[in-house]
Protein backbone atom coordinates (compact mmCIF):
# COMPACT_ATOMS: atom_id res chain seq x y z
CA UNK A 1 0.00 0.00 0.00
CA UNK A 2 1.31 3.44 -0.89
CA UNK A 3 1.49 5.63 2.23
CA UNK A 4 0.26 8.53 0.09
CA UNK A 5 -3.02 6.67 -0.53
CA UNK A 6 -3.82 6.24 3.17
CA UNK A 7 -6.35 8.82 4.43
CA UNK A 8 -4.63 11.90 5.82
CA UNK A 9 -6.79 11.87 8.94
CA UNK A 10 -5.42 8.46 9.99
CA UNK A 11 -4.14 8.80 13.59
CA UNK A 12 -0.42 8.41 14.24
CA UNK A 13 1.19 7.81 17.63
CA UNK A 14 4.40 9.79 17.92
CA UNK A 15 6.26 12.00 20.39
CA UNK A 16 6.92 15.67 20.98
CA UNK A 17 10.42 15.17 19.54
CA UNK A 18 8.90 14.47 16.13
CA UNK A 19 6.09 17.05 16.36
CA UNK A 20 8.42 19.83 17.51
CA UNK A 21 11.01 18.79 14.88
CA UNK A 22 13.79 18.45 17.43
CA UNK A 23 14.67 14.99 16.08
CA UNK A 24 14.44 13.23 12.72
CA UNK A 25 11.85 10.55 12.09
CA UNK A 26 13.78 7.28 11.92
CA UNK A 27 11.11 4.64 12.62
CA UNK A 28 7.71 4.00 11.03
CA UNK A 29 5.46 1.09 11.99
CA UNK A 30 2.12 0.19 10.38
CA UNK A 31 0.76 -2.50 12.71
CA UNK A 32 -1.67 -5.33 11.97
CA UNK A 33 -4.61 -3.23 13.21
CA UNK A 34 -3.75 -0.45 10.77
CA UNK A 35 -2.29 1.91 13.38
CA UNK A 36 0.82 3.97 12.73
CA UNK A 37 3.66 4.67 15.13
CA UNK A 38 6.33 7.16 14.09
CA UNK A 39 9.34 7.81 16.29
CA UNK A 40 12.72 9.50 16.41
CA UNK A 41 15.87 8.07 18.02
CA UNK A 42 14.32 8.81 21.42
CA UNK A 43 11.87 6.00 20.72
CA UNK A 44 8.49 5.55 22.34
CA UNK A 45 8.96 7.96 25.23
CA UNK A 46 5.57 7.50 26.89
CA UNK A 47 5.96 10.72 28.90
CA UNK A 48 6.01 12.69 25.64
CA UNK A 49 3.45 10.85 23.49
CA UNK A 50 1.39 12.80 20.96
CA UNK A 51 -1.37 11.68 18.60
CA UNK A 52 -1.42 13.52 15.29
CA UNK A 53 -2.75 12.84 11.80
CA UNK A 54 -0.81 11.11 9.05
CA UNK A 55 -1.05 14.29 6.99
CA UNK A 56 0.71 16.19 9.79
CA UNK A 57 3.54 13.63 9.76
CA UNK A 58 3.88 13.92 5.98
CA UNK A 59 4.04 17.71 6.30
CA UNK A 60 6.71 17.49 9.00
CA UNK A 61 8.89 15.12 6.97
CA UNK A 62 8.12 14.67 3.29
CA UNK A 63 10.67 11.86 3.01
CA UNK A 64 8.17 9.57 4.76
CA UNK A 65 6.28 9.62 1.44
CA UNK A 66 9.09 7.43 0.08
CA UNK A 67 7.38 4.50 1.79
CA UNK A 68 5.38 3.67 -1.32
CA UNK A 69 5.02 -0.01 -0.43
CA UNK A 70 4.06 -0.32 3.24
CA UNK A 71 1.67 -3.02 4.41
CA UNK A 72 0.03 -3.80 7.73
CA UNK A 73 2.51 -5.45 10.06
CA UNK A 74 5.56 -3.79 8.51
CA UNK A 75 8.20 -1.59 10.13
CA UNK A 76 10.84 0.62 8.57
CA UNK A 77 13.99 2.21 9.99
CA UNK A 78 16.72 4.56 8.82
CA UNK A 79 19.78 6.04 10.51
CA UNK A 80 18.80 9.67 9.84
CA UNK A 81 16.78 11.86 7.48
CA UNK A 82 19.41 11.47 4.74
CA UNK A 83 19.42 7.66 4.90
CA UNK A 84 17.34 5.21 2.89
CA UNK A 85 14.38 3.54 4.58
CA UNK A 86 15.07 -0.14 5.34
CA UNK A 87 12.35 -2.67 6.06
CA UNK A 88 12.84 -4.36 9.45
CA UNK A 89 12.56 -8.13 9.12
Amino acid sequence: MNINEIPGNTPVITTKYVVEKTSDIVYVSFDEEGDFQVFSDEGADMDNVKVVSLSQILELDKSVTQLVDINKGEKFYRENINSIWQKIQ
